[in-house]
């Protein structure tokens, strides 16, 4: 549920690549976090860009909405960062809580961070990133809620270049790290995106989707020819 409309702040909107939060380049000490102990408070107009809403620093369940109009709760606060109406916000970044992400009609980058986190990437071309091996593991597990299979992405490249393994598209564990299954569970309904990352033969990391997941959505992903290895 959208919250009630968000006026434009006084002065003139942020343009180019703007980061609020956490690495801020805003140049503004209220949209500037460097400790987890801040509690921030502001309203964001920025009509240019490609931005970024980052609170990878809080620990909290967070709620970062990025549509227009929209209040975001998070640094263990309500609706204390709020966007202007015809703003656009493009990419969100959450900390290690079990946060929930909303994208908006842009394209989106969503990134969940720790924690089992649900990601909504509303319309768009948008890409879910994850960069570490604890983004979504098995006990907390990120949740696709509109997932657009040959539109939208999930994005492994970072993930597979820093854990030093390369994810192999297979129809079964085979015993080697890196093997990445994609399958649909009907007792849940729940489309599964796992990878085993030491090779035991046991699901290390995991992904569920409302949608469908085909094996070209995913970037770092090596798929073979004719399909499984």
């Amino acid at each position: 549920m959208i919250n009630p409309p968000v006026t434009q702040p006084k002065g003139k909107p942020l343009a180019d690549d703007t980061t609020y939060g956490f690495n801020s380049n805003t140049g503004r000490p209220e949209m500037t976090l460097t400790s987890a102990s801040v509690k921030p408070q502001f309203n964001v107009w920025d009509d240019r860009g490609v931005d970024t809403f980052d609170f990878s620093g809080f620990e909290q369940d967070q709620i970062v909405d990025l549509r227009g109009g929209a209040a975001s709760s998070v640094g263990g606060m309500r609706e204390n960062v709020r966007i202007a109406e015809k703003s656009v916000i493009e990419n969100a970044i959450g900390g290690s809580g079990n946060d929930r992400l909303i994208g908006n009609s842009a394209d989106n980058v969503l990134t969940g961070g720790a924690g089992a986190d649900t990601l909504v990437g509303g319309g768009g071309w948008n890409t879910f990133k994850f960069n570490a091996f604890t983004d979504s593991t098995r006990a907390n597990a990120d949740l696709l809620l509109d997932f657009n299979s040959g539109q939208d992405k999930i994005d492994l490249s970072q993930m597979a270049i820093d854990g030093k393994v390369t994810f192999n598209f297979v129809d079964a564990y085979s015993g080697q790290a890196g093997d990445t299954i994609i399958k649909f569970n009907p007792q849940t309904g729940r489309y599964l995106l796992a990878i085993d990352l030491d090779g035991d033969g046991k699901t290390d990391f995991l992904i569920k989707s409302t949608k469908m997941i085909s094996p070209e959505d995913v970037v770092g992903l090596k798929i073979p020819e004719g399909g499984y290895l």
